[in-house]
């Protein structure tokens, strides 16, 4: 079995002193042999160093880096002085990343500022950025407040006098808060009102489906102006992303028995059209849901301002065939 030599390092100095002390031990033929001896192996260990790098620099020009990162790659120039400072707080959101957050202020119970300093008695006390404690908790989607209105009844008379009604109850039973926490739940979401009957349900505050349903229709009227301003926006834009999908609206008449026009007849099912309208500064993307096929609710929409089909349209369909506008 072969040994392993041992790998000595050919220091330049280390080097020097051992032909020193060589020379003085040795005749001058030994030692004229010897320093040629010596100098021959440091010269091949120096080649054998630099081929070993520059097989390495060609096998990472060839295969890559065994791990590639940002700089690597695009071998971006840094500018002199723009280090890369370390993340505070290792990742954890500070008090500022929480503007839903409810704050309380905590005075001090002894001391208040411009009172002299406990601790030296000479220094006054001035207000400094206050310290954070936070504290998660969680509640049902929608809350309900239950005011107990005092009654006062005479004995004599039997007169019952009621105390006001605080200004925050307001006039209607539901806030319009409840409608738009059910709707941002239900279609930006995605919680049904059935799940969210058995939440609220769960927590103490019972709110059924078909009263949510109630609330959103009504709220949704309220919103009407801002749904055709939006439409009218998004039909200015430059280009339009459309594609098709199968729904269920049991609201929908289905016209089986063959009447209407061309369109009608050969599409009997209900269908979402789902259009995304692409600008430099925005995106908006609109659904319109019936029997018609995305050609025509787009032309029937010429009225909003939408462009005419299918001008600056692109269909989303991937496989060739399947699109409802054959495009």
């Amino acid at each position: 079995m072969p040994l392993k030599h041992p790998k000595i390092e050919m220091d330049d100095e280390k080097v020097r002193a051992f032909l020193q002390r060589a020379e003085k031990n040795l005749d001058p033929d030994d030692f004229a042999f010897l320093s040629v001896l010596v100098g021959t192996v440091s010269f091949l260990g120096s080649l054998v160093e630099k081929k070993a790098s520059a097989i390495v620099r060609l096998l990472r020009l060839t295969f890559g880096f065994k791990t590639e990162n940002k700089e690597r790659i695009f071998k971006e120039e840094k500018a002199p002085g723009a280090e890369r400072s370390p993340a505070k707080g290792h990742g954890r959101n500070g008090a500022q990343r929480y503007p839903g957050a409810a704050r309380v202020a905590v005075p001090h119970k002894d001391i208040k500022a411009g009172d002299r300093c406990p601790e030296c008695l000479k220094g006054k006390l001035y207000p400094v950025d206050p310290g954070m404690s936070m504290r998660f908790f969680a509640t049902a989607p929608i809350q309900l407040t239950i005011y107990l209105l005092e009654k006062l009844r005479c004995n004599l008379c039997g007169e019952v006098y009621t105390a006001e009604k605080p200004a925050e109850t307001g006039e209607q039973k539901y806030d319009e808060t409840v409608a738009a926490m059910v709707a941002v739940s239900k279609y930006g979401g995605g919680f049904p009102c059935n799940r969210m009957e058995k939440l609220q349900e769960n927590c103490g505050v019972p709110l059924a489906a078909s009263t949510q349903w109630q609330l959103v229709h009504g709220g949704a009227q309220t919103c009407k102006p801002v749904y055709a301003e939006m439409i009218r926006q998004a039909a200015q834009s430059d280009i339009f992303y459309q594609d098709d999908t199968g729904n269920r609206i049991f609201s929908v008449n289905k016209d089986k028995g063959g009447k209407g026009d061309q369109d009608t007849k050969q599409r009997k099912g209900v269908f979402t059209t789902g259009i995304v309208c692409e600008s430099k500064d925005r995106k908006i993307a609109c659904f319109f849901t019936g029997t018609s096929m995305p050609a025509r609710t787009s032309r029937n929409s010429s009225s909003r301002g939408w462009p005419s089909f299918p001008s600056r349209f692109r269909c989303a369909m991937r496989s060739p065939g399947t699109c409802p506008m054959r495009c």
